[in-house]
């Protein structure tokens, strides 16, 4: 952004009271890195008559998708953003889900990973606590994310996980699939590193009781193949279990 540019958008900054004080600070500070179709985004937001939770998302999501660094924000920002996500999870509609997502999949990207393990456990866990609201509306690549990494936490957040899990089923997958759709997710729980329980005693073997341990239990305990319906055995078993 050119200096014209950037003293433009302060002005919409100054007039938006609702928009956090650390947040605004924040963007002023990294204007100057911007490109030239993120101002015009930011211009159309922040111009608009209406400012609220959904616009800061779109503005957050702005910024992170045009640096892709960690210093799009700081440390403060993190906690910031991770007190934005906490104060509107409760608002699983599909326009809220239209802001949100993209900016949920950038941050997972291109934040989490540069951050010490305790920023990014507390922000990752609020990043679950809202797709779990959001759940019926992520792509199929950041079900696998959760599947592969956070089925624990994800089911803290839903009542019935399978339940929504076989919703989705029968809506993303045609009848003459045969099950394929839900087969995708079993490679992936199977490889879940999350801990579950205490321990896991297998004769006189004592293993880390990750979710793939004990699947692998379940399986020698139930005998079963694993065709789809199946798939959702596990992941009652996972839940039930947590």
């Amino acid at each position: 952004m050119d200096n014209e540019q950037v003293e433009e958008i302060k002005q919409l900054l100054s007039a938006k009271t609702t928009l956090p004080t650390e947040l605004a600070a924040q963007i002023v500070a990294i204007l100057p890195k911007l490109q030239q179709h993120v101002f015009k985004q930011l211009r159309q937001v922040l111009g608009s008559d209406g400012f609220g939770e959904y616009e800061v998302l779109a503005v957050l999501g702005f910024i992170v998708s045009s640096t892709r660094v960690i210093e799009a924000l700081t440390v403060g920002d993190v906690q910031l953003l991770n007190k934005l996500f906490v104060g509107i999870i409760e608002k699983p509609d599909l326009d809220f889900g239209r802001v949100a997502i993209p900016l949920i999949l950038d941050i997972r990207m291109y934040i989490l990973p540069v951050l010490s393990s305790q920023a990014k456990g507390n922000l990752g866990t609020s990043l679950v606590a809202t797709e779990s609201n959001l759940l019926r509306y992520l792509p199929e690549s950041e079900l696998h994310v959760l599947v592969s990494n956070s089925i624990i936490e994800l089911t803290e957040f839903r009542e019935d996980i399978v339940k929504d899990f076989r919703w989705m089923y029968y809506v993303a997958s045609p009848v003459y699939d045969n099950g394929a759709w839900g087969r995708q997710f079993l490679p992936l729980l199977k490889k879940n590193q999350e801990i579950l329980g205490e321990k896991i005693v297998v004769g006189d073997k004592e293993l880390a009781p990750t979710v793939e341990n004990w699947l692998l239990e379940y399986d020698a305990f139930t005998g079963k193949p694993g065709p789809q319906r199946e798939a959702f055995d596990r992941l009652h078993f996972v839940q039930n279990n947590q």
